[in-house]
């Protein structure tokens, strides 16, 4: 039998390494990753619901604002915030949700921005 005893260093997300610098490297460069809900799709039929939640947009930058980038990816997405009911009573089309550190269950990762404005869609 064998018994040995060794050092790890694991990460905020439970990532282990043998190394404290790849541990830290690590951590840094997931340190400022965010995920923001989106919703869109509003009923414009009846005009019984706005804007559902579709899934969440991924951005890992170190300061700015970050709802003003997603309302960027929006835009390019979605196209116009205004949308109209049978034609006549304007409903937003989409709109920006919380911030959050991790990405919901059951949530789809539908693109991701860069500080720069550079817009990614995913395949969903």
């Amino acid at each position: 039998m064998k018994v040995e005893n060794r050092k790890v260093y694991i990460a905020n997300d439970g990532k282990i390494f043998e190394k404290e610098k790849e541990c830290i490297d690590y951590e840094k460069k997931f340190a400022n990753l965010r995920y923001t809900k989106v919703y869109a799709y509003p009923d414009l039929t009846e005009g019984r619901h706005g804007p559902r939640y579709i899934g969440v947009v991924k951005t890992n930058i170190p300061f700015g604002d970050i709802k003003l980038l997603v309302e960027h990816w929006c835009y390019k997405k979605f196209g116009s915030r205004c949308e109209f009911v049978q034609g006549a009573q304007g409903i937003p089309s989409w709109r920006v949700g919380d911030i959050l550190t991790k990405v919901p269950e059951d949530s789809l990762i539908l693109g991701e921005v860069t500080m720069n404005g550079t817009c990614t869609e995913f395949e969903v």
